[in-house]
């Protein structure tokens, strides 16, 4: 017996197991589904669909009578659980606030590696808040501050992240576009690169008509120097 032992001692253990390597992360290439916004002409409803048309996406637009309490109806509060516009459902799933719309997309559809989406995401919760409240509901010394950051980048480059136009210039420019749609004596802009950068978006061909139209305008009247734009952020935000 201790023979036996001694033998089993002497035998070389087997070298443990290695142990197994972490996985990379990786994009699953989602399956389109049907796409369905719900939206109206005086909502932010225009930035889902400038970037649903950049993407070449198939969707059905639905007008939601607000006047006519369409929002207030149990059905509409499935989808957004606040009765505000927009909403997109795709297949099934119903995603509300037109930044959270941008950002499912650019994910889902853009397939943007999470680089570029982390960086679009900055700008498209900047439009959507910082921006938003300072052109049309703040101070006027703010709005011209980050104006002022937007023309010191815009002079360098074509568009917010470089060369290429992105969905933060969507979300971007859409804001920019709403000052000549609601308030045209507010442009042109001091800021004459950040004036040059709205018609560039302005001039695409997924941009929607109403945006294209305010520009248009503006350029044949000259624009106008100043103009109140206080009002306009409670237009745009339902409020």
């Amino acid at each position: 017996m201790q023979q036996q032992r001694a033998i089993a001692a002497s035998r070389p253990r087997a070298a443990p197991a290695a142990a197994p390597r972490p996985q990379r992360a990786r994009r699953v290439a989602c399956a389109a589904g049907p796409l369905k916004l719900y939206t109206n002409p005086g909502s932010r409803g225009k930035i889902a669909e400038f970037y649903l048309a950049e993407l070449g996406l198939d969707v059905e637009t639905v007008q939601v009578d607000m006047r006519g309490g369409d929002h207030k109806k149990e059905a509409y509060r499935k989808l957004h659980p606040f009765g505000q516009v927009p909403v997109l459902d795709d297949g099934g799933l119903p995603i509300f606030e037109s930044g959270a719309i941008l950002i499912h997309l650019a994910n889902k559809y853009g397939k943007l590696d999470p680089d570029a989406l982390g960086r679009a995401a900055s700008w498209i919760l900047f439009a959507n808040s910082t921006l938003c409240e300072a052109l049309f509901g703040g101070a006027s010394s703010k709005r011209e501050g980050l104006l002022d950051t937007l023309e010191s980048i815009l002079s360098k480059q074509p568009y917010l992240e470089g060369d290429e136009f992105t969905v933060s210039d969507v979300a971007v420019g859409s804001y920019l576009l709403y000052m000549p749609l609601f308030f045209p004596d507010s442009v042109p802009l001091r800021q004459r690169a950040v004036w040059d950068y709205a018609q560039r978006v302005a001039a695409r061909d997924a941009c929607p008509q109403s945006y294209k139209d305010g520009v248009a305008a503006a350029v044949a009247k000259g624009g106008g120097g100043g103009g109140g734009v206080g009002g306009l952020f409670s237009k745009i935000s339902g409020r």
